[in-house]
């Protein structure tokens, strides 16, 4: 898939409500976003890449199955 395909994905979530969207790898790597807010957008980048990271150590802890999206 395009990157163009995955902003325009990205901008009719946050048509629909949405600030920031994103789609990162699996090791946080961001592939495409469009953030609607007035903050930056390696802040959201960031803090996506911390979502997934705690949500991996929460799943490792809890012994949960291997996590595909969120």
């Amino acid at each position: 898939m395009s990157t163009a395909k995955l902003r325009e994905i990205l901008k009719n979530l946050n048509a629909n409500g949405f600030k920031a969207a994103l789609f990162a790898d699996a090791d946080g790597l961001v592939l495409a976003q469009d953030v609607t807010t007035d903050k930056s957008p390696k802040i959201v980048a960031a803090m996506a890449t911390l979502l997934i990271d705690t949500a991996e150590k929460a799943r490792n802890e809890m012994n949960l199955a291997e996590m595909h999206s969120m």
